[in-house]
This record gives C-alpha cells, structure tokens and sequence, in this order.
C-alpha cells in the first residue's frame, strides 16, 4: 500500500528510506490507449473508478493478461547488457544494467513480469533465472486471472495496482523486491513491508484479498462512504481536504493508498508536483484510464436504474420465502422460517452445480420474478455468467431447475442474452405470463406457458416484434392482470417513456403513457418511467414509477385510471408541488399492496438514504420516514436503508424486505397490533 511508485525505468537509485515526493518525482511514462490525453482536471477525487469496472472479473482471460504483458515490456534486458543511466567514471562509460544492480546488491540478471512463473505453494520462482524449469510453477498472468476470479475484482485493476506501486509491468530490468513488493501489499507508509508476504503470488492474492475485503466490509474501515477527510501526503503537516467518497470502489481505493493527489501532483499528470504531493491513487487513475478506457463511465438515465429484483418475497402453502441475491457468492439465497421452531433458516438455492441436480455454477439471481402456478411456486432469475433466463419451481417436497432461454439447450432454444428484470403474472385465462429483457437486442421478450408448454416471442422492440416498432424497451418491467387483460408497463430507454401495453380480445396494443414527449397520454414530455410497480387496487390499476425529469429533485410518480381514463400526479418529492410537498429526491425502486384495504407504497428516499412509506386511509394520502435516514424514522435507526424491497401479506401481517446498505444486511420489518418492528435477517451483500 505504499504511496508512490515507479515508472518503467532505464535506471535505478537505491531507495533505503528516501522521502516519498522524492521518489515519485521518477514517474514519467508514455501512456498508450486514450483517444484523447487526461488532464488533472478530470480526475474526480470522490469518484475514481465505478464500482461495475472495479469488480467486473471478466474483463481479460490468462491469454489477455499475457498479451498485454508481452506488449508493456517489450524485451525484457534478462542478461543486464543494456547500458543504464548511471555513469562509471572510473571506466569512462555508462554501468550496464547487470552492473548497476550487482553493485547495490541486486541480481545482475533480470527475469520480467511476463516471464515470471512461481510455484504458488513453495514460493520457488525463476527471477533471474530466466528459461529455469519450475515443477508445479504457473505465470504471472496465471496469478493475476486466478486472484481476480477468487475475490471478483477486475484483472486490470490489478494491473494498474501493479504498476503504481512499482512499475512493474513496464520495467524490462526489475530488481526482486518489486515481485516481493509487487503489490505494495502489508507495506504501510508508516514502516517497512512484512516478510510475510514478501513474494507475487502473495502480494497479487493478499492486495485482491484486501479489495474485496474492503468492499463488503467497507464500515470497517478508515474511509467510508460520504464525507471523508483525506491527506495529500503521509505529511500531516501538508494538510488535506474533505472528499464526498460515492461509492464503495472509490473507498476501496482510499483505504489501500490513503491519501489524494494535491493541485500540484493533477497539474503533471506524468511527473512530480511539489514537497506535499503524493501520487498513488493519481497514478492508478492514470494508468487504468491511459491502459484500459474510462474508469468512470458516462452517465445516462439507464444508470438510475436500481436492481429492484435483488429481493423478492412470496407466501406458498402456508409457508414465507424471502429469496435474494448475494453479490460476493454471487448466488441466489433463500431465507424461510422453520415450520418446527420459527426460527429463520437462510440456504443457498442455485448458483453452486453441488448444490444438486439442475443448479449451475454461476452468478445468478440478481433479477428475481416469483409467483404460484400449478400449484408450485415458479421462481425466474437472471444467470449473468451465461445470459440465460433461469428458471426453478418448487412443489412443496423438492425444487427442479432449467434453463429457460438463451442458450441451445434451453427451452427456447435461443441465444441471445436474456433475463434482466423479469415480471410475471398469471392470467385470467390461467396461463403463465413472463416477461423480461433481451440485452442482445434490446427487445422485451415474452413467454408464456399454457397447456401445450412454453412459448417465445419478442414482444416490443424491434420491427419484427408484435408491436412492429423499433427502440430499447424492457429494461424495466412490471405486470399486473385487469379483468381479463393483462396490463404490462415497461421503460422506453430510446424516448426515455414509460409505455403501456395491454391485452384484449383483438390481441396486444400498445401506447406512450407517460414521458417522452407531448404525445404520450399524459402530454409530459420529461423522461420518467423507470422501477414501475402496478397493482390491481379496487380494480383500477394504481402505478408508481420514477420522474426523472426532477434530476436531482427526481419524485415519485403515481398514475391511475378511473372511469374518466388516466391521471398522473408526483406523489412525493421533486418540488414542493407533489401530494407530500417534499422537495427532495425520492421514488427509486417502489413497491406496492394492498393491505386490509389500503393502499401501502414503499420507496426508496435518496436524500436522506432511508425507507419512506406513504398509504391511504378515506383521509388521503400519510408519508412518514419508516426506517434509515435520521432517528425520527420509526425505527429510530439512521443508516441508509431502503434498496431491494419486496414486500407480502402473511399471517395477517404486513412482511417488508428490504437491503441496509450502510451494514451489509437484510432486513425484515413487520406490522401487528403493536405497530412496527424490525430484524436483521442476514448479511450478505445485495449490491
């Protein structure tokens, strides 16, 4: 975790305890990549990277690594014969590299990253050995992928780690601490580095460790997110400024390397800034950006987008089930309490082939739909390793698993990359009805299940989907039956809309309801739509849904329909004009039910990180703060709660679900005669 580091050298100074500014003053590369140079100026203090790159394991292959290696390198100088920046006086001519090394007590031979290869159990390497055989040894792009995998952290975050701490996957002569110190892991500021991880392997594994370790443990840790104080060198002296860290990755960062670069260091991107600067977390921005692409990627109204299906909760025969996803195993959880003791029992459900018969190693699980047909509880989940559509469905004694569509063997048969945000329903006709997005072609996909099996179509979309017309639809999805129809509402990414299709005798019909432009039937032209929920209350449709057009200010949006036709309203939030009068931003990822005749909403409130509720009684609409953001929520706890609700009656009571954010936990609130209460039922990571 050191705070400087070196670039790709033609010459090397002996580095006992030198002062940090010092040492850094010797990063000077040429950087390949970009289509365009960084200036200092797009360096985001409180958002360097994204958490989605940060974590994305899938970036590069052993074969990529080793490219990239070979590329960055170059020819490696294995018998130190290239003259180095040093002169030798005595012989009237520049020391080799062999030679400057053997004089500070180095390997006059060298061995370069993308030649090493290490035995990861006995530590026994080929540095300076070049060509040596090592029984049982693998590579160091072997080392990075497998580190990588284990702990989900992107191969070029490693990379870029490796480089800013001792430039090593550009240097063509380097001297053994750099594989010892590669990752400048155990190696604080303030003393030496450990012996004990004083090898590759170690260091790539124990720094992949440390990431991920930070990430879902992250209010463990010095730097969390929201308001942080930050040095600008291990100087304390030097001074430091307070820093709105967004996201979790971007701590990460600022837990290994704890400092931020000063104006100085931004202003000379390839080079020193002055005696307080400090170059760490500047350097990995650089590199990775310079190496990889943008580390922080554009951001567009999809990005608001919440994972609304992580939770998802169901009553089947006289029994609760709460499935979720978590992030860190990357599988799908259960959670149901036991029949014998009421105790709550949590087990892993797929995404592990051990598990048995039809589950599949793979990250599944983060989009859920749930219902009850045929008298069994039908589960459908996205499977993000292969792109399918999953599907499980549970009879009472045993579970049994498919994949539904996108793959050969599915049922479908089709390729595509298929699954996100399913919605199900069952119709009045009693047939399955499943719904959910193509990210191949951008298209809301349809199947159905009746008496004859399951069938496939491509909804609405493309110029051969039922509605005939062309866009990015079905990100976002939510279904609810009237009468016989079935009432569909998803997200137009191409209009930025929320649309509305629904089934009669003639067929499918589909229309603009809100957003987009003036045509819409609400005539509003701002970009809303996003999280939909409808509900069947008093056989009208009720329908809440994200206004966007706020921005900041975003509200909750409430569309309904009556005999006169529809109406739209802001519910809470975006100005003081909407039903609450709250001005804040509010309205992600709401769900909806009726509950002994009232009508209930839950949602997320952005400005203060806590659950609000709002319901009606013959009075009107109520909101309150049900939980996070302050201690005058009802639960009296402020943490930033409310992402991933899901929410059912049972037992007469009114079950919410939902994700802490602030600790890692799932939590389940309930209602009885005494009012509310709250559990927490697991940690695990949702995000």
């Amino acid at each position: 975790m050191r705070n400087f580091a070196f670039a790709n050298r033609s010459h090397k100074i002996i580095i006992l305890f030198v002062a940090v500014t010092f040492v850094l003053s010797l990063l000077c590369n040429n950087f390949t990549g970009r289509t365009h140079a960084l200036a200092g100026a797009d360096f985001q203090p409180g958002h360097i990277i994204d958490n989605s790159i940060f974590t994305n394991d899938a970036t590069m292959s052993v074969t990529d690594i080793q490219n990239f290696l070979n590329t960055k390198v170059g020819t490696c100088d294995n018998n130190g014969t290239v003259l180095a920046d040093h002169w030798n006086s005595a012989a009237g001519s520049y020391y080799t590299d062999g030679q400057w090394a053997s004089l500070n007590g180095q390997s006059s031979t060298f061995t370069c990253i993308n030649q090493y290869i290490e035995n990861t159990s006995t530590g026994q390497n080929n540095y300076g050995t070049y060509g040596s055989n090592i029984p049982g040894g693998v590579s160091a792009a072997q080392i990075i992928w497998s580190a990588a995998q284990q702990y989900q952290i992107n191969p070029e975050v490693i990379l870029a780690t490796l480089q800013k701490e001792q430039g090593l996957v550009t240097d063509y002569w380097p001297w053994l601490d750099e594989f010892q110190h590669a990752m400048g892991y155990d190696c604080p500021d303030s003393d030496g580095c450990s012996s004990t991880y004083a090898d590759f392997y170690k260091q790539v594994d124990g720094a992949a460790w440390q990431f991920r370790d930070y990430l879902d443990n992250l209010n463990q840790f010095s730097y969390g997110l929201g308001n942080n104080y930050v040095q600008y060198s291990p100087t304390a002296s030097c001074g430091g400024s307070i820093i709105n860290i967004e996201n979790s990755a971007t701590a990460a960062l600022y837990n290994y390397t704890p400092y931020q670069p000063d104006q100085a260091a931004l202003n000379n991107l390839g080079g020193a800034g002055d005696s307080c600067s400090s170059y760490g977390n500047r350097n990995f921005w650089v590199y990775f950006n310079e190496w990889f692409g943008e580390s922080v990627l554009p951001t567009s109204i999809t990005d608001e987008i919440p994972y609304q299906d992580r939770v998802k909760t169901i009553s089947f025969d006289g029994q609760i089930y709460v499935f979720y996803y978590d992030a860190y195993q990357r599988v799908l959880k259960m959670a149901t309490p036991s029949p014998s003791t009421g105790q709550w029992e949590m087990s892993t459900l797929d995404g592990n082939s051990s598990l048995g018969a039809g589950t599949v190693t793979a990250d599944v699980g983060s989009d859920i739909a749930a219902t009850i047909y045929d008298n069994t509880l039908q589960l459908f989940y996205y499977d993000a390793t292969y792109g399918n559509l999953r599907h499980a469905w549970y009879n009472g004694t045993s579970w049994r698993f498919e994949d539904l569509d996108g793959n050969t063997s599915s049922v479908s048969h089709d390729t595509d990359n298929v699954g996100i945000n399913p919605s199900v329903t069952v119709a009045a006709d009693g047939s399955l009805q499943l719904f959910y997005y193509d990210k191949t072609t951008g298209d809301l996909r349809h199947a159905w299940s009746d008496a004859t099996g399951w069938h496939f179509e491509n909804l609405d979309g493309d110029i051969g989907s039922i509605s005939h017309q062309t866009g990015n639809v079905g990100l976002d999805s939510t279904v609810a039956t009237l009468g016989s129809s079935i009432q569909l509402f998803y997200f137009d990414s191409s209009t930025n809309c929320l649309k509305h299709a629904w089934t009669d005798a003639t067929g499918w019909h589909f229309e603009d309801l809100d957003g987009g432009s003036t045509s819409s039937i609400s005539h509003f032209s701002g970009p809303v739509g996003l999280s939909p929920i409808a509900i069947n209350y008093n056989g009208a449709l009720q329908l809440f849904y994200y206004n966007y057009n706020n921005g900041a200010n975003g509200a909750l949006r409430h569309a309904w329909t009556d005999a006169t036709g529809w109406h739209f309203e802001d519910l809470d939030g975006g100005s003081t004009s909407s039903i609450s009068h709250f001005s804040g931003p509010v309205g992600l990822d709401p769900i909806a039910i009726d509950y002994n005749g009232s009508l209930q909403v839950f949602y997320n409130n952005m400005s203060n990180g806590s659950l609000s509720h709002a319901w009606t009684d013959a009075t009107g609409w109520h909101f309150e703060d049900l939980d996070g953001g302050s201690p005058k929520s009802v639960s009296g706890i402020s943490e930033d709660v409310g992402q991933n609700m899901s929410a059912t009656i049972y037992d007469n009571s009114l079950q919410l679900y939902y994700f802490d954010k602030t600790n890692g936990d799932l939590i389940h609130a309930w209602t009885d005669a005494t009012g509310w209460h709250f559990e927490d039922l697991d940690t695990v990571v949702i995000y």
